[in-house]
């Protein structure tokens, strides 16, 4: 039997140490910066949509896109920064970033990428601690997940604890009454939400108009920095004065769904894994893929003969509730 081989070599992330009380990169910095990032990004569209050509399904987006804020967290904790060394994620189905950094860290293998929510793998659609090697928690399904981490942050009072949040996470209460917990015990907590206005359901502006992140969390008194996600020197700047600070702090970061990637940049689509032909055109557009691309296109379903009851293709809840929601 043939010995797998990731394609992508993640070996040559290239080291990053951050100090964010320095306000700014060095021109250095944001060259290793953008490359840790096209790397790590390259490899999730890899990974994610193989799983999606098995027919297993897979979630891409949200995790290509906190790419960059998560390189910038690993730059600050490379550098001793006091921080609790996870980073926490609210929108569970993001689970590739968890598999990423999983491999980054050294708990397991790159080649358990290939394998990525395949049955009895250990690599499910959310992040489950304890049965995944490097993975620091539990998250449930999206919005859950904020209440726990003020709980980490009461138990580390000389820490930031960093949560990566969503635009659809926080339409759950939950969140509301977590912000409301930070603010009033002043937890040293840091809130990264990708505001890309795509849910499931379709655009946040569109289906509920007012809808508005920045203000719903200034409102609740955390304090506030709205910036761009894919414009790397205001990223790294908001990034470097919230965590330079011990106040509970939210950075909105504001970005398309699946940035730079065409077929997919700005819908409600690449919320799901991407399709094996637009992951090929993708990587196309990056050079040297061509072994990653073998792989998408040789990729196949498995196809199960049995069938079973409640398991058919119509009147799933999460389709029906997007429906319901949107008239």
């Amino acid at each position: 039997m043939a010995k797998e081989h990731f394609p992508i070599d993640l070996k040559q992330l290239r080291p990053l140490k951050l100090d964010p009380r320095l306000g700014a990169l060095t021109d250095a910095q944001k060259a290793d910066l953008r490359y840790n990032i096209q790397l790590c990004r390259n490899a999730i569209v890899f990974f994610t949509a193989l799983a999606g050509a098995k027919g297993l399904s897979g979630h891409t987006g949200g995790a290509y896109d906190t790419v960059p804020e998560v390189m910038i967290i690993r730059g600050f904790i490379a550098n001793g920064a006091p921080i609790v060394p996870v980073v926490y994620d609210e929108a569970g189905h993001r689970v590739a970033t968890q598999y990423l950094l999983a491999v980054l860290e050294g708990a397991m293998p790159a080649e358990r990428l290939l394998h990525y929510r395949e049955f009895d793998s250990g690599l499910p659609g959310h992040p489950e601690k304890q049965l995944t090697p490097g993975v620091h928690f539990s998250s449930g399904r999206l919005g859950h997940l904020w209440a726990f981490c003020n709980g980490v942050a009461m138990a580390n009072p000389d820490k930031a604890v960093v949560l990566l949040g969503s635009d659809g996470s926080q339409m759950e209460g939950d969140d509301a009454e977590a912000a409301r917990l930070a603010v009033a015990h002043q937890l040293n907590i840091k809130v990264l939400v990708d505001d890309n206005n795509v849910t499931i359901a379709g655009h946040p502006q569109d289906y509920m108009p007012g809808y508005d992140l920045s203000r719903t969390l200034a409102g609740y008194g955390l304090t506030l920095a709205t910036t761009l996600g894919e414009d790397l020197d205001a990223l790294y700047t908001d990034l470097a004065r919230a965590f330079s600070d011990t106040r509970p702090q939210a950075v909105v970061i504001k970005r398309l769904m699946a940035p730079g990637i065409p077929g997919a940049e700005g819908s409600p689509s690449a919320h799901e894994v991407l399709k094996a032909e637009t992951a090929i055109r993708y990587l196309e557009t990056q050079g040297g893929q061509e072994e990653a691309i073998a792989l998408l296109k040789a990729a196949q379903p498995e196809k199960c003969p049995l069938s079973y009851r409640g398991s058919a293709g119509v009147g799933k809840n999460r389709d029906d509730f997007g429906k319901i929601l949107n008239g």
